[in-house]
């Protein structure tokens, strides 16, 4: 029986910063204040710490609908208190529901209010909270740094049991990585200190961690009365999170020993749990190894039905390696039934996976922050705070040489590789298999530059820090890109641009990174502030470049102030240039449609200056910008392009949604129009509330 190496359900030490009071009695009397409408700081506070007890008893929903208001009332006040602790709600609201990029954005939002307020121990909590979403997205290195920067802070306080909470997420990453020494010495850590505190919660997350460190090393009968008596602590809690957890890692015990039937009872325990809780990374695990057992049984069929609906869930929270591993047990169930074609597209998947998680990049930021964390405590702490300053100051010189030296490496891939594929192919058709090899290394050239071009678009961390509520509906046609997002902060300035390089595929994303190249050497080179100059500039340097080729782009360039603390974007007007593309604002329901200049940024008929246009926003403004790729795309049932007037009326229908709800749509709208046709360009769309 193959045996499965996983500690199944992260434990999730999310830090609340609200206290919780006895419930109906208090729940009454937060009501009667929020009834009463009064516009101040003591009902932004009702609103959040009833959010909290609402979701105490379970009640999500209702929970979110007063942190919203609470959230709503603390920003119009100027409340920061307010906007710390409902960012800190609506991070794990989003985190329990899988949307882990608004997870990151609230936590860090959270993170610098509270530093602003000066509230280190909750600072300290939300690293611990990024950590654990890093923990999900499969960001390794994140997560570590988040975690050793909130243990540095605990220490500091002589917090007892926030050090021991960071040293049991810690001792999960150690297990991510199967570094078994440090998992346990860790986890011993932990359970030490959580015993001098008397924190029976903690103490059974820790005799749970260290179960499961002895039966990831096939020392079952040593697991099996940790896992038993972690069970027995959850139920004693009454913590159904927990008792689905206990139940999954016992049940893993029993699964190594051959004992179907409890094994099975218990993951369908933990399973009927999740499903409860809506915990869809509960729901993907459990029935990920409930269709491994059916696999194993000779019964594809449910095999398949479980596994598939696992992958689903796993995609609709975005946590790679779950998705890892569900694709390799896919590959296997449809490999058995005879469907090579399916086996082949998750065994692909899974490798691509693999190979990303367990680079030897974050093998060796493993390694390395731990012995530095070990031997040099107060030194890496410094040397990070450090780095991250160096970072921001050269980040946009070093993204120029990059982009540069990126360019070189992918054309050499493309021109070697298509000229083997093809000269082999003239010169022997005998040859297939070499030739097919040869085909695949192409392929993989090209994935590797689609990883370098990923590299150089705009860093969504960058975006989230200097950027209000907004999306990226970004969908290539091909495996690289002609479309393109760029940002960059330069002085007092920050600047966005959304642009449509010529060409799709491998062509357009060249372009692409000549284009994001000239656009860099611009702004943070030749000190070109005027967006409209910026693209003369760029069409210059394009045209001395392209020996009079007509190859550009089309787009917009859009640039905003910092106000004069240099702390906080200034939204009340944006400088833009616009090249082919326009600038749509929807205010109170009504669409403006900004000026553009009709000719691209790059050889044409006109030569004429780019015109500097500049617009008044104002607060409750949604902008967008994008490419002409979705106007473009063919379908519905008469088969014809979706246009750029049904596309502003969608954006128009739901413009009063948050963000991510958007661009969800977005992407649904669009499969649904493409249907079965082929995607004719690269999407881009952007989006932003004032």
């Amino acid at each position: 029986m193959k045996i499965i190496r996983k500690t199944a359900f992260f434990i999730l030490l999310f830090s609340i910063s609200i206290t919780l009071f006895s419930q109906k009695t208090k729940m009454d009397s937060l009501l009667n204040i929020i009834q009463r409408k009064a516009i101040d700081t003591n009902t932004a506070k009702c609103g959040y710490k009833l959010s909290s007890l609402y979701m105490e008893k379970g009640m999500v929903d209702s929970g979110f609908k007063y942190s919203k208001k609470s959230y709503a009332l603390s920003k119009q006040l100027k409340f920061t208190r307010g906007l710390a602790v409902n960012s800190n709600i609506f991070g794990q609201v989003y985190k329990y529901q899988g949307n882990l990029d608004s997870a990151v954005f609230y936590f860090t939002q959270a993170k610098q209010y509270y530093t602003i307020l000066k509230d280190t121990a909750r600072v300290a909590g939300m690293f611990n909270n990024l950590g654990v979403v890093y923990k999900s997205h499969g960001n390794i290195s994140k997560a570590l740094d988040c975690y050793f920067l909130s243990l540095k802070i605990k220490e500091q306080q002589k917090d007892t049991g926030g050090i021991a909470n960071a040293y049991s997420n810690i001792g999960h990453l150690y297990d991510d990585l199967n570094d078994t020494a440090n998992v346990i010495k860790y986890h011993l850590k932990a359970l030490d200190l959580r015993k001098r505190i008397n924190d029976t919660w903690g103490i059974s997350n820790s005799v749970m961690a260290i179960g499961l460190y002895h039966q990831s090393n096939n020392r079952l009968a040593q697991a099996l009365p940790y896992l038993i008596e972690a069970l027995k602590l959850s139920e004693n809690l009454g913590d159904e999170e927990s008792i689905s957890i206990a139940c999954y890692n016992l049940a893993n015990v029993y699964y190594k020993q051959h004992k179907i039937d409890e094994c099975l009872t218990l993951y369908k325990r933990a399973l009927d749990i999740s499903i409860k809780n809506n915990n869809k990374e509960g729901i993907a695990t459990c029935l990920e190894i409930i269709g491994q057992i059916s696999l194993e049984k000779k019964d594809t069929k449910a095999a398949i039905k479980n596994l598939e609906e696992a992958y689903t869930t796993a995609q609709e929270i975005g946590f790679t390696a779950l998705i890892q591993s569900i694709s390799e047990k896919l590959s296997e169930a449809y490999n058995s039934t005879g469907d090579y074609k399916k086996a082949y597209s998750f065994y692909k998947i899974s490798s691509e996976i693999k190979d990303s998680l367990f680079s030897q990049e974050n093998i060796r930021k493993m390694t390395s922050e731990g012995i530095k964390y070990e031997n040099e405590k107060e030194k890496i702490i410094l040397e990070k705070e450090q780095e991250k300053k160096a970072t921001i100051a050269k980040s946009e010189s070093f993204k120029k040489d990059l982009i540069l030296i990126a360019s070189v490496i992918f054309l050499i891939f493309v021109t070697i590789f298509s000229f083997i594929l093809f000269s082999r192919l003239k010169e022997n058709r005998k040859q297939k298999s070499i030739i097919e090899q040869q085909r695949n290394e192409m392929i993989d050239s090209i994935n590797y530059a689609k990883r370098i071009q990923f590299t150089l678009l705009a860093n969504q961390d960058l975006l989230n820090t200097n950027l209000p509520e907004h999306f990226i509906f970004f969908n290539p046609k091909d495996i690289v890109s002609g479309d393109f997002y760029w940002a960059t902060k330069k002085d007092n300035q920050f600047y966005i641009a959304i642009c449509d390089s010529t060409g799709h595929g491998v062509p357009g994303a060249f372009m692409s990174l000549l284009n994001t190249s000239f656009l860099n050497e611009a702004i943070n080179e030749k000190n070109i502030a005027a967006p409209n100059e910026v693209f003369n500039h760029v069409r210059d340097r394009l045209i001395e470049n392209m020996e009079g080729a007509k190859d550009g782009m089309d787009g917009i360039l859009m640039k905003f102030h910092y106000s004069p603390s240099d702390t906080e974007l200034s939204l009340k007007e944006v400088h833009y240039a616009a090249a082919n593309n326009a600038l749509i604002v929807i205010r109170n329901s009504e669409i403006i449609q900004f000026p553009k200049d009709k000719m691209p940024v790059g050889k044409g008929e006109n030569t004429e200056s780019f015109s500097l246009h500049t617009i008044t926003l104002q607060k409750g403004d949604v902008l967008f910008a994008f490419t002409d790729g979705y106007a473009d795309q063919f379908g519905g049932t008469k088969n014809k392009k979706f246009m750029n007037k049904q596309l502003t009326h969608l954006l128009l229908a739901n413009h009063h949604l948050p963000m991510e709800e958007q661009r969800n749509l977005l992407s649904k709208t669009f499969l649904e129009w493409k249907g079965n046709n082929e995607q004719v360009d690269d999407i881009l769309v952007f989006g932003m509330r004032i």
